[in-house]
């Protein structure tokens, strides 16, 4: 449902860190709540579901196990992105990439 968003906003974090860039980010809860990963986990996106027609896989077959249609590589990539972002608070993190 969201994994589109969610892969969009973790490029995002992952470039910002990437490149040591100090950001400040507003939300209305905190970094470990930003993702349900249940969105990530819940059936095929449409994206998904285009790409194993194109591979002729059915959600049946042992193909569909991978786990870039399982949710697995997304759910690591959460993980790491909460991680970054709680790094990218640290004072630490502010003043050794300051200026």
């Amino acid at each position: 449902k969201h994994r589109s968003q969610i892969r969009r906003f973790i490029t995002l974090i992952d470039t910002l860190y990437d490149n040591r860039v100090r950001v400040v980010i507003a939300a209305d809860s905190e970094p470990k709540d930003l993702f349900y990963l249940d969105d990530v986990k819940d059936g095929y996106g449409d994206a998904d579901r285009a790409l194993m027609d194109d591979l002729k896989i059915t959600k049946d077959s042992e193909d569909a196990k991978a786990a870039i249609f399982t949710g697995e590589e997304e759910m690591f990539a959460c993980d790491r992105c909460h991680s970054r972002i709680m790094e990218m608070q640290t004072d630490e993190y502010w003043e050794k990439w300051g200026n």
